[in-house]
């Protein structure tokens, strides 16, 4: 388990085969789409910034992460029905610049050495940590972002202070639903990702004999 992991984000590494990082893309794409279609009736607890921030750890090419947000956002969005295009857009750069954060510190987040000191439990635990923090951010980044967009539309909300103020307040149950889904869909395979590899260094220094890579 360790060591397909391990290979895994080492082949995220720069000088990955094309056909790889197209096939990671596709993956990501048709499984964002599948789960936005799938979850239609959870407003915002989906997969959907999560995925976008797999695809900045996993795919070496950026401009072919940089493809999946709005390739899996505008193909959903011809089955369950889209908002306007201002709105989508903003959605659409909300994804990308999580994506290109958390894409930024993918060394620091997908880190797993080959041989982990006695602290490796530490070590683990300040990656997830770390995660969390940022895919958080990432969630309020969204939030920000998309709000600030529904009340630019001037559709729904006068444009004013108050109400931008209500507009904010208006996106809090959403915002809920947008943490919990990054941070279900996004950090949690992060963690089983860590504490299954610190596992199995633990337990190889106790049998040196066994493959943990």
């Amino acid at each position: 388990m360790s060591k397909m992991i391990h290979n895994v984000f080492s082949s995220s590494l720069p000088g990955k085969r094309l056909w790889q990082d197209l096939a990671i893309c596709t993956l990501l794409i048709v499984v964002g789409i599948a789960s936005r279609e799938a979850m239609e009736t959870w407003p915002n607890f989906k997969p959907a910034g999560a995925i976008c921030i797999w695809a900045g750890l996993l795919v070496s090419r950026l401009w072919l992460a940089l493809l999946v947000p709005p390739l899996m956002m505008a193909i959903s969005d011809v089955g369950i029905g889209g908002p306007g295009l201002g709105l989508a857009m903003a959605v659409q750069l909300a994804l990308i610049v999580n994506l290109v954060v958390c894409r930024s510190a993918r060394t620091r987040l997908t880190r797993m050495p080959e041989i982990v000191p006695k602290h490796a439990s530490g070590s683990a635990a300040g990656r997830c940590g770390w995660g969390a923090m940022l895919i958080g951010a990432g969630s309020v980044q969204f939030f920000l972002t998309t709000n600030f967009a529904v009340w630019a539309s001037a559709t729904w909300y006068p444009a004013t202070a108050a109400g931008l103020a209500s507009c904010y307040v208006a996106g809090i149950p959403f915002f809920w639903n947008t943490l919990c889904g990054d941070l279900l869909f996004g950090w949690t395979p992060l963690v089983v990702m860590q504490v299954s590899h610190a596992a199995a260094i633990a337990r190889n220094r106790e049998h040196p004999a066994w493959d943990v890579q």
